[in-house]
């Protein structure tokens, strides 16, 4: 019986578009970006992406077929849920592959309003 290994993903860090495009030339499978709106990830120190850009590369990244998974890792205070739930449905429309949540509050409330919007954890 033969056996069929899948590979693993190779997951790269971007912080900038520069970064994005070396991960898509040095052929990552994915890569995980911060948004620059707000404190919704914990890649601070990142250049990040601001809606026009993820508007662009998504789909680039994607002709290229590589996925984009978005960070909205950081605890969330109730008043911010609103901005983020926001974010994450631009995020759909734009074409991310998934977000990656920390906080289950705002996961909860992402399956809610944006349910066919995968979760990384």
């Amino acid at each position: 019986m033969k056996r069929h290994t899948r590979l693993p993903e190779l997951l790269a860090p971007a912080g900038s578009e520069g970064a994005l495009l070396a991960a898509i030339a040095g052929g990552a499978d994915a890569v995980y970006l911060g948004v620059a709106e707000g404190a919704s990830n914990a890649r601070t120190l990142a250049k990040n992406f601001d809606r026009d850009q993820l508007s662009r590369l998504i789909p680039l990244a994607h002709a290229h077929g590589v996925k984009i998974y978005v960070t909205l890792n950081t605890l969330t205070y109730d008043r911010e849920i609103g901005e983020l739930v926001s974010l994450a449905e631009f995020l759909y429309e734009a074409g991310a592959d998934a977000v990656i949540v920390a906080d289950l509050g705002l996961a909860h409330e992402i399956r809610t309003h944006v349910p066919r919007l995968p979760l990384h954890a």
